[in-house]
């Protein structure tokens, strides 16, 4: 470039230079505010974030007002504290509380209400302490008394008593000996008794491998308690040393003999009632039924006991009926029997009665029984008489009879 003053078009280069200069000057000028620099046109705007605050921008004068609008602070502004402005000072008893109190007057209440508290919890805390005290001390006096109360309560118990004379006298077990026996005692002598499959005196006895106990025979015709055995009731005959009957040899039975069901005999059997009666105006009672009859039939076989003197005194009577109505009926009579001599009677306290009366004092009559029913099943009710005599029978007298015929 040319020199300046040159002259040569010497308003170009003053022109250059007068732009280096400013730039110069600008380099000294202000580039940002806080750290915040301005836009295009180099311009930064303060704002106010508040509308107490408010920012004049004055251009005359090249400068920008901060300024507070009172206007927007609260309108009871305080213009005095205490009766004092400026820096105030204030204490509790300038300060109103709750009601027509102020704070000072309240820490004060409340002061004396927390000494009061803190007076009684001291006093709580020593009643504490002493109730603790009195309290520790009655449990130590418990504590050293429970062993004598609870030996004098165990000593004073009756269970308690019992079991002092239960226990010495309990006895042990036994464990000695190979073979089987039996735990025994005697009051508080314990003692074991052998288990045998036998005869063994002073044992249990115990079933064999066929189930069976043994014993040994009882003695001789025994009527105690005494158990039977199988030897001793198979002995058989009179001279057996028990007392029953047997399917086989000769035994004597005595007394009657009552048989239900089909009977067979073979010989001499004893069923009959046989009468020979002194005087022909005396009646005998034969048979009686002593049960309430309802259908009972009796039977017999009416033979006479001398039959070369009286053979026509034979026949087959039949008996029985009801209460009502009495049966006294001949199946076969021979020529010998008078209807009259025969009386079938009933009364409510003996039941039927058979009565006969004797034809000739020389001759008796046998009345041998066949069969008896009741309800056509075979019973076993009538019984023999043979000694009820009575010279002055009057069967008209019985509630209700019947004259054979």
């Amino acid at each position: 470039m040319p020199r300046q003053d040159v002259p040569y078009d010497g308003a170009i280069c003053r022109l250059k230079e007068r732009i280096a200069e400013i730039w110069d000057e600008l380099g000294k000028k202000l580039h940002s505010i806080n750290g915040v620099e301005g836009d295009g046109a180099g311009d930064v705007k303060i704002v106010s974030g508040d509308s107490a605050v408010v920012i004049t921008s004055d251009q005359v004068n090249h400068q920008i007002e901060v300024a507070l609008d009172s206007s927007q602070l609260p309108a009871a502004a305080v213009a005095s504290v205490n009766g004092q402005t400026g820096a105030v000072a204030l204490d509790a008893g300038d300060i109103p509380s709750d009601g027509n109190s102020d704070v000072q007057t309240d820490i004060d209440v409340n002061k004396a209400a927390i000494s009061a508290c803190s007076s009684a919890i001291t006093s709580e805390q020593l009643a504490r302490q002493n109730a603790d005290s009195t309290l520790q001390g009655n449990i130590n006096t418990l504590s050293a008394s429970i062993p004598t109360a609870a030996a004098t309560a165990v000593a004073n118990d009756p269970t308690v008593a019992q079991l002092a004379t239960d226990v010495p006298n309990k006895v042990d077990k036994i464990t000695s000996g190979s073979s089987l026996k039996a735990y025994t005692h005697t009051g508080a002598t314990q003692g074991e008794t052998s288990v045998v499959d036998g005869t063994t005196a002073n044992s249990i006895g115990i079933r064999n491998a066929n189930g069976r106990m043994q014993a040994a025979d009882p003695a001789s015709g025994a009527t105690d308690k005494t158990l039977v055995t199988a030897n001793w009731v198979s002995q058989t005959g009179d001279s057996a040393p028990n007392n029953l009957l047997h399917k086989s040899g000769n035994e004597t039975k005595t007394g009657n003999l009552f048989l239900t069901g089909v009977a067979g005999i073979m010989g001499v059997y004893n069923n009959k009632a046989s009468e020979n009666i002194a005087s022909t105006s005396t009646w005998r009672r034969l048979y009686y039924n002593a049960v309430t009859p309802t259908n009972q039939m009796l039977l017999l076989v009416i033979t006479p006991q001398k039959p070369a003197i009286s053979p026509n005194e034979y026949g087959i009577l039949m008996i029985g009926g009801t209460a009502n109505n009495p049966i006294c009926k001949w199946i076969i009579k021979g020529d010998g029997i008078i209807l009259n001599n025969f009386v079938m009677v009933y009364s409510d306290t003996t039941g039927f009665e058979l009565w006969i009366k004797n034809e000739n004092a020389n001759r008796g009559i046998c009345a041998t029984r066949l069969t008896e029913t009741n309800w056509g099943s075979i019973t076993n009710n009538w019984s023999v008489d043979t000694t009820t005599v009575n010279s002055s029978f009057d069967y008209t007298s019985y509630p209700s009879y019947k004259v054979s015929e």
